[in-house]
């Protein structure tokens, strides 16, 4: 049987030569989302960048519930940050797996659908706001990850 997390998370870190655990790679993979929204003109605005930031901080943050040291989260940070630069530059080459892996990792950490959400919201309202495709790709976001909408 296909495990789309486990799968795309060997692939992804032996591609990158990083070591993180699942938690920390289903962190990483729950900004991929937030990047589809925030590309959804296909550009990220100065604003969008600095809404990224904001979110790969709190991801970052929210592993401190799982016993995350503060040192593992600032060095995250850092890892969190170049990967999103990355990503976005190929995000139609792992949108797919990575959005199939995400909902996998969320099956099992249903803590985490919340802020995604906020994130998902927070990007598309941040540009002018809310405009119909975004929304439209926020409800299709959310389905697809199983996500509860507001």
């Amino acid at each position: 049987m296909a495990q789309p997390f486990a799968d795309v998370m060997k692939d992804y870190l032996t591609e990158r030569k990083l070591q993180l655990t699942p938690d920390e790679f289903g962190v990483l993979f729950s900004l991929v989302p937030v990047m589809l929204v925030g590309t959804s003109d296909y550009t990220l605005d100065k604003a969008e960048t600095e809404y990224l930031k904001h979110c790969i901080e709190a991801v970052a943050d929210s592993l401190s519930e799982k016993g995350t040291s503060p040192e593992r989260i600032a060095e995250l940070k850092t890892i969190y940050g170049h990967e999103a630069e990355y990503l976005l530059e190929k995000l139609a080459n792992w949108e797919r797996r990575a959005l199939l892996g995400l909902d996998e990792f969320l099956r099992g950490q249903p803590d985490y659908k919340e802020p995604i959400r906020k994130h998902l919201e927070g990007m598309a309202a941040i540009s002018k706001g809310v405009n119909r495709y975004e929304q439209n790709l926020l409800m299709d976001l959310c389905y697809r990850l199983n996500i509860p909408l507001a």
